[in-house]
């Protein structure tokens, strides 16, 4: 029962696990139907998005481009214990190294946005159960940054990273609004889950 394994156990566990789904799909063609499955997802009302830059096997949600090139871009950046996000006009260019080797933008070309300004922050994770807890890197950042957003939270996420147990949680953890895979939409305050196979 994952409730009795420690969230380091499950972390390291769901993390060798999504690096190997990683080397042994079609990576193009996930991406793609993660991507379509996103726009499917989302509400046309959704403009300023914050997204992120993968890293060790995650999911690749910026595909979403290709289908919405109206939506208005931000990305993290890690200041001290922090996460503050900024728009990022040139998708293509305007990234550098930032901590822990995750790209981030360049500050002296991407502006500054307030997270509350964001409709929607696509998140990403080691593990998410049904209940749309999310299982973190285990730094705790974006527990902390979406505490007070009042946005649409969604978790991106391979099909086997959705986990049929809870997982294990504390009072910091949020839980996503939207979990959202190749395979499916899973959305647990609506209850319903659409297999889009």
């Amino acid at each position: 029962m994952l409730a009795q394994k420690s969230k380091a156990e499950l972390r390291e566990r769901y993390k060798v696990m999504r690096r190997e789904l990683f080397e042994s799909l079609d990576m193009d063609q996930i991406t793609e139907a993660i991507a379509q499955n996103l726009d499917v997802g989302l509400s046309k009302n959704i403009i300023n998005i914050g997204s992120y830059m993968p890293i060790l096997g995650e999911p690749d949600p910026n595909g979403l481009r290709n289908f919405r090139p109206d939506l208005q871009w931000s990305y993290p950046v890690v200041v001290g214990e922090s996460l503050e996000f900024y728009k990022v006009p040139n998708y293509q260019r305007d990234f550098k190294p930032g901590a822990f080797g995750i790209p981030e933008p360049k500050a002296d070309d991407s502006k500054r946005i307030s997270i509350n300004d964001l409709d929607c922050i696509l998140v990403p994770g080691v593990a998410f159960d049904r209940s749309a807890n999310r299982l973190g890197q285990g730094r705790g950042f974006y527990d902390r940054a979406l505490k007070d957003f009042k946005g649409l939270k969604v978790g991106v996420a391979y099909t086997p990273q959705i986990l049929n147990e809870d997982l294990p949680c504390e009072d910091h953890d949020l839980s996503m609004d939207l979990i959202v895979c190749e395979d499916y939409i899973f959305g647990p305050a609506k209850g319903h889950e659409r297999n889009l196979q």
